[in-house]
């Protein structure tokens, strides 16, 4: 009895404060308890961004590693450079029956360079060969008939002589370079198992002799020839079915063997990081390009600039009201309740810092309307 007593006199007594306080005094606590709930949203949105980010993981690198590995075949890109990668054999192998040449020899094979470009955009090469007469292979597997399209054939090409001229050196050393693609369809859909293309002058129906090539490889090709056997390897997804033992071997390392087998799941673990972060620059573009995702950072702007201008008028003017003081940071504080779910919502990524100010100058409002009362 006495306990339920003395609860109700509680009761009452907050009851009665609660009554008793001015508008001035109730804006502070309200400010606490927004920025109690702006906190606690901003760790549950990160939460959130760190749990969506492993589901994009999991889509796209499932766990049975071993699984999707066994699937992959040297007409993905991925795949492709992992095999080449330092591998002067395998590459040698390629362009001897490209060019029908068994007396070529490769010096040096890299996977994934990039070149870099300072006013536009750069390349990542799939494959660079260089052979021992100073020549230099871009090779590129494309599946998409897009990828492989002449404009880019034409950039990459460009993009591997940037790279080769010293500053000063003469424009008679630029090495003599093959931009070669290897796509999974017949891109020219004519039947050939390979596409040269080369420049002409056309008056004089002669090669212009600038030294650039490009060679499109027909991967559908599967005639019984060297090349067409070769095709048929870069689509088996089982080595002790390919026709190179090079090639076999190389691929058998990667899916069958300790070592190569981590190495791949290495790999495939940073494509899942790869694909987070693009998927959170995806996001981050979307939301910052929609109509109401514009709107509602134009009005947080507002909300900024309404604020500053409230503070200062606050601190230096004397022409303010008690009642004109009240109406104005109430105002605040409901625009302020309102932008931030929006600002939520739309998950701005910068808008983190704008969230932290908006929080300080709507805590301080209340305080120094409150001190501006009391002084009146």
């Amino acid at each position: 009895m006495r306990v339920y007593e003395s609860l109700r006199e509680l009761a009452s007594r907050v009851f009665l404060r609660v009554l008793s306080l001015t508008p001035l005094e109730v804006l502070p606590k309200l400010s606490a308890l927004t920025i109690f709930a702006v906190v606690h949203t901003m760790i549950v949105e990160q939460d959130e961004e760190d749990s969506e980010a492993v589901r994009i993981i999991k889509k796209d690198i499932p766990a049975e590693y071993g699984v999707l590995i066994q699937k992959f075949r040297l007409i993905d890109d991925t795949f492709f450079n992992v095999c080449f990668d330092n591998y002067t054999e395998g590459m040698q192998l390629l362009l001897r029956i490209f060019f029908d040449r068994d007396d070529l020899v490769v010096r040096r094979v890299v996977t994934q360079q990039s070149a870099d470009n300072l006013y536009g955009r750069g390349v990542r090469f799939d494959v660079l060969a260089e052979d021992s007469e100073g020549k230099l292979y871009d090779c590129e597997v494309q599946r998409a008939n897009e990828g492989a399209i002449p404009r880019r054939a034409r950039y990459n090409s460009s993009m591997m002589d940037s790279r080769e001229l010293a500053r000063g050196a003469e424009f008679s050393a630029l090495p003599e370079t093959w931009v070669i693609f290897i796509t999974e369809n017949d891109i020219y859909g004519a039947g050939f198992p390979l596409y040269h293309v080369e420049r002409i002058i056309e008056e004089l129906q002669r090669p212009f002799d600038d030294g650039a090539h490009i060679l499109y490889v027909n991967g559908s090709n599967r005639e019984d020839t060297p090349l067409g056997r070769l095709m048929q390897d870069f689509f088996c997804e089982r080595p002790e079915q390919m026709n190179y033992k090079e090639l076999a071997q190389r691929v058998d390392y990667f899916k069958a063997e300790a070592e190569g087998v981590n190495a791949m799941c290495e790999l495939m673990e940073k494509f899942g990081e790869k694909k987070m972060e693009e998927a959170r620059t995806h996001r981050k573009r979307t939301v910052t390009k929609s109509p109401l995702g514009k709107f509602t950072r134009f009005l947080s702007r507002i909300y900024l600039l309404v604020t500053l201008v409230f503070i200062a008028l606050l601190c230096y003017s004397q022409f303010l009201t008690t009642k004109i003081l009240i109406i104005i940071a109430a105002v605040l504080f409901v625009a302020f309740i309102l932008i931030f779910p929006a600002l939520h919502s739309y998950r701005f990524k910068k808008s983190r810092k704008l969230i932290c100010i908006l929080l300080a100058i709507q805590f301080y409002i209340p305080t120094f309307t409150l001190s501006r009362y009391k002084d009146k």
